[in-house]
């Protein structure tokens, strides 16, 4: 098995955004990612939900969305 490090950086100001962070991966690695989760790591990181919005349709748009069972869930869900 291969190990991964994330190097993680704030501002002293900024610090909860960490926390915040590893408690979104951590949940996401229990439920599996989700939109939700998605929009909240792009939040963490600054972006606001209109940033967000381009992104999340530029993902669906790949070629490889259906790879990746959330974007499939979503895809599907928007094409009902």
């Amino acid at each position: 098995m291969r190990a991964t490090i994330q190097v993680i950086h704030a501002a002293r100001s900024e610090t909860w955004r960490i926390d915040a962070y590893v408690g979104m991966q951590a949940e996401a690695a229990k439920l599996g990612s989700r939109e939700r989760l998605e929009r909240r790591q792009e939040s963490l990181l600054g972006y606001t939900d209109a940033e967000n919005d381009p992104h999340i349709e530029h993902m669906l748009s790949a070629p490889h969305a259906g790879a990746f069972p959330w974007l499939g869930r979503l895809m599907r869900e928007r094409h009902k």
